[in-house]
């Protein structure tokens, strides 16, 4: 059978951008406007390397997004030939329609060779063999999935509804209730009438920990949740941007030691609306998360937790009844089982004959297969390295392939691996250092790889799993004129503050580094211990950690004239459960000892990276640890920069007693850390940012700090931004203004930074 692949191909091969923006002249970095646009061009400078992919009969076809345009082509792995097929530009020359028409192919039907395209409020058939446009009609918009809520002000997340296996129906959340609806009809059809703002209903899976769609595999129940607020103070929201101030509580979460909110699950059949109760038990110090329903229809698991994450236990629903019966219990006396993020804790075998589970106990995260008949429990994967997210199984042909940082000597890289189920033949699959993405075709038979590493630029390639590499996708287009001048961060290893421990982490260079040249250097810091302050990919490709905002604001930073180093010190996660739990009832003492004995190393062997000019920011924990810095380390850190720095442990939500354990037996350790009454130590810059409507770290926080250092006569920089919440640089242009305003800080504190001079 001949294999074509329909594909929408943006960068499909690395080319210049043509633009007329101009590069930064000497002065015209340190004006906020100039900041903006160089922020925005960072975004841009790299495009494409990633496809969004739909896996067909026989035939894929995928699309990526360009800032030039989205073109579709057949790829034929037999051959290996790629053919033009449509592009939005056929689109907008058969409607005549302007070029900057918006226009979004919905899909794509290979076998008719047709697509349905959307254009404002109409959609169209395009024959795409014979070029023509056909069957114009309004677009429905019951077809498609609404947003329903807006969920936490941390992050802007917006919910919508949820598709049923079958593509007939939606979940759908409607002020505090739940509700049915049938695809292609508005009309709702409700299943609770009973919600309120403090004991709302949500889907099953609104936050933190990896789960999969709560509609049963056969499409006839799905899973409900409530979320029991009731007795939760809840952190005020403070806004004061309208003509008079306005407070609000946010509720979903609570500080530490206060009562955690009770969750509930809640099974409705689709037909009828019958609605099954589930007795999760648990109390307002511990909380629950639905996970996954069983492939054979059966019931669903959820698990869990104490509130310090002492312990997890796994349980098993009855679809029919609502009983939930224990499976197991993992219980530790060194800290916790589990951060309750991603990947997946439990993934159920397709057969049910059993479930892998996801668990550290060898000292590793690694895999365990719990086998349904006989109760039989073994270890998988093995190796002195975490294994991460299950990306496919296939039991008849006897395979389980998995993420894993499997190459010790690079432990933050990612990899494809596979195991045979019955624990033999473990392999690692892909080579090339960096990150890899991985999808599978549902016919198994076929992969993509999207993947990069600092000084290789992101590209999907197609393999098949039984020949390999087939070919290549899509390649990322980089903008070389705007990136020149740029040096490839630099990878290191030093030792931490014990004078054994690997730490691992990157310095990023100035643009147009030289050599002979002295610069200030910056260290930008988390120092959290449930994520890594890094990844290993091309600079600013993903979002998070090593793209997004995130990695603009380095690049601004190398482009004024800044070294920026990060690094991954113990206390974090992606090694060993000893490295993660390094600082475990002790944290956060001995975090600044081991980043400033990396520092101090790292800067001893490169004489243009000057140690009597080092800096330290941060956000969120970052911006804690950048406030201990000047506070433990005043001759190394001359200055500081805290974005929404916690300042107090106990006034922050309750996930922190996963670190410290619970409030009320280490209440001591946690009022000994708070930086407000350390206000008396700080005698270099500080620069202090923070949002009024806070869900994460309270401005209360910020503001106790304020007082502290008014008391004791201690001067500080401070921006203020009403409304925002903790990601306050994403609203509007303030992110634009922080960082030209941290940017200008640490010109003023450190001197000798200076924007490119092209002229």
């Amino acid at each position: 059978m001949r294999f074509s692949i329909f594909l929408c191909v943006a960068g499909y091969a690395i080319f210049p951008f043509v633009s007329a923006y101009a590069s930064p002249r000497s002065g015209d970095l340190w004006d906020p406007a100039s900041v903006r646009e160089y922020l925005d061009r960072v975004a841009t400078s790299i495009d494409g390397g990633d496809v969004d992919i739909h896996w067909g009969e026989g035939v894929i076809w995928y699309e990526t997004s360009s800032a030039d345009k989205t073109a579709y082509f057949t790829f034929d792995p037999l051959t290996r030939k790629t053919e033009h097929v449509f592009d939005q530009a056929d689109i907008r020359r058969n409607l005549q329609l302007s070029e900057s028409a918006s226009v979004t192919v919905i899909d794509i039907e290979p076998e008719t060779k047709t697509a349905t395209v959307q254009v404002d409020g109409l959609k169209f058939v395009l024959d795409y063999e014979a070029g023509q446009i056909r069957d114009p009609a309004k677009l429905n918009a019951s077809d498609s999935p609404a947003v329903v809520r807006k969920m936490f002000p941390i992050n802007g997340w917006d919910r919508r509804e949820l598709k049923s296996p079958d593509g007939s129906q939606f979940a759908s959340l409607i002020g505090d209730d739940f509700a049915l609806r049938d695809v292609g009809i508005s009309d709702l059809r409700w299943r609770t009438d009973d919600g309120t703002p403090e004991n709302r209903w949500f889907f099953p899976g609104d936050i933190w920990e990896a789960s999969d769609s709560p509609w049963s595999p056969d499409s006839t129940k799905v899973v409900a949740r409530r979320h029991d607020m009731r007795s939760v103070p809840g952190v005020s929201l403070l806004d004061y941007l309208g003509d008079s101030e306005t407070s609000q509580t946010f509720q979903y979460w609570a500080r530490a030691g206060e009562p955690i909110p009770i969750t509930s699950f809640h099974i409705f059949d689709s037909a009828t609306g019958a609605r099954t109760d589930v007795n999760v038990g648990g109390s307002s110090d511990s909380f629950a998360f639905f996970v996954n329903w069983a492939p054979d229809n059966s019931g669903f698991a959820f698990i869990r937790y104490d509130r310090d994450l002492s312990q997890q236990e796994l349980f098993f629903v009855d679809a029919e009844t609502g009983i939930a019966t224990r499976l197991f219990a993992d219980q530790r006396d060194d800290g916790w089982v589990k951060w309750p993020g991603g990947p997946k804790t439990i993934e159920y075998l397709p057969s049910g004959d059993g479930y892998l589970w996801r668990s550290d106990e060898d000292g590793y995260f690694h895999w365990y297969l719990h086998e349904t008949n006989g109760d039989r429990v073994r270890q998988l994967t093995q190796g002195g390295f975490p294994v991460w997210q299950v990306v496919m199984i296939d039991e008849d042909g006897g395979w389980i392939y998995f993420m894993a940082s499997s190459d010790p000597s690079r432990p933050y890289d990612r990899h494809l691996n596979r195991i045979r189920i019955n624990g033999t033949d473990q392999e690692q699959i892909t080579t090339l250092p960096g990150q890899h993405a991985i999808e599978f075709s549902p016919d198994k038979q076929w992969y993509i790889d999207t993947h990069s590493h600092l000084d290789r630029p992101p590209q999907t390639d197609l393999y098949s799993v039984a020949d390999g590499y087939v070919g290549t996708l899509s390649k990322a287009a980089i903008d070389a004129e705007f990136r020149a001048g740029w040096s490839k961060p630099e990878e290191f290893t030093a030792k931490a503050a014990d004078g054994k421990t690997d730490i691992h982490g990157l310095i990023f260079p100035p643009h147009n580094f030289d050599p002979d040249k002295s610069y200030p250097v910056l260290e930008r810091i988390y120092g959290g211990m449930q994520i890594p302050a890094m990844k290993w990919d091309y600079p600013g490709f993903n979002s998070g950690w090593s793209g997004g905002e995130y990695y603009r604001m380095i690049q601004y930073l190398n482009a004024v004239g800044f070294f920026v180093v990060t690094m991954d010190a113990p206390g974090t996660p992606g090694r060993s459960r000893t490295y993660n739990l390094d600082t475990h009832g002790s944290w956060p003492e001995g975090i600044i000892d081991d980043h400033a004995a990396a520092l101090r190393s790292v800067m001893k062997t490169r004489p243009y990276m000057d140690a009597e000019r080092v800096g330290i920011l941060g956000n969120s924990w970052g911006g804690y640890m950048a406030l201990r810095g000047i506070i433990e380390a005043p001759e190394l850190f001359r200055a500081g920069a805290a974005s929404v720095p916690e300042t107090d442990l106990v006034d922050h939500v309750h996930w922190i007693e996963w670190q410290l354990g619970n409030l009320r037996d280490n209440r001591e350790h946690y009022e000994a850390h708070a930086i407000h009454k350390m206000a008396n130590m700080i005698e270099n810059d500080v620069l202090i940012i923070a949002g009024t409507s806070d869900v994460n770290v309270p401005v209360s926080n910020t503001m106790k700090l304020l007082d502290a250092l008014a008391e004791h006569g201690k001067a500080y920089d401070l921006v203020i931004f009403p409304g925002t919440n903790h990601p306050h640089q994403g609203r509007g242009d303030r992110y634009a203004y922080a960082v030209n305003k941290i940017g200008v800080f640490f010109r003023d504190a450190l001197g000798g930074a200076e924007p490119l001079d092209e002229d």
